[in-house]
């Protein structure tokens, strides 16, 4: 397991109203695909991946529906 398993707090890893103001203002819309709505379940997804020293904060996070942030996984949000 990795370090970043062993801290997983599902979505606690960032506060509701940080959460809420980062789907605000992508307008509840993935950035990868454009979706939104009800078909689309909404995540945030780190510009820079955690595991190669992106934090958590506003500017390095976004709206993304849980199909493209899993298929992202750890690439950079540049290469994808």
């Amino acid at each position: 397991m990795t370090a970043r398993q062993d801290n997983w707090n599902g979505m606690n890893w960032v506060r509701q109203e940080k959460r809420i103001a980062i789907y605000i203002r992508d307008h509840y819309t993935c950035v990868y695909c454009g979706r939104s709505g009800d078909s689309c379940k909404l995540s945030l997804d780190h510009v820079v991946p955690a595991n190669n020293g992106g934090g958590n904060e506003a500017s390095n996070l976004i709206t993304a529906c849980v199909n493209c942030n899993a298929t992202r996984g750890d690439q950079s949000i540049f290469d994808y």
